[in-house]
């Protein structure tokens, strides 16, 4: 299976004081869950590689994490 977001480009460097992603999520495709996180946290970087109908999953993300921490952790989670 391939991670969510292996295909996907860096970002154009930020502020490392910007929060991480936000949400709490119960029994979700990750596939959806990456998407959300992509859009919302991850400006400069594109969903298209996401794989689709990921397993669903119960995750929280309380803005404390960096974005690619929440990505390995989602990718944990289907794993």
């Amino acid at each position: 299976m391939t991670a969510p977001w292996r295909s996907l480009e860096p970002a154009p460097a930020s502020s490392s004081s910007a929060p991480g992603p936000f949400g709490t999520w119960t029994n979700v495709s990750a596939s959806i869950i990456a998407r959300k996180i992509i859009a919302d946290s991850a400006s400069g970087f594109t969903a298209n590689g996401v794989q689709d109908n990921l397993p669903a999953v119960s995750i929280n993300f309380d803005g404390s994490q960096p974005f690619m921490d929440c990505m390995r952790a989602l990718a944990t989670a289907i794993s």
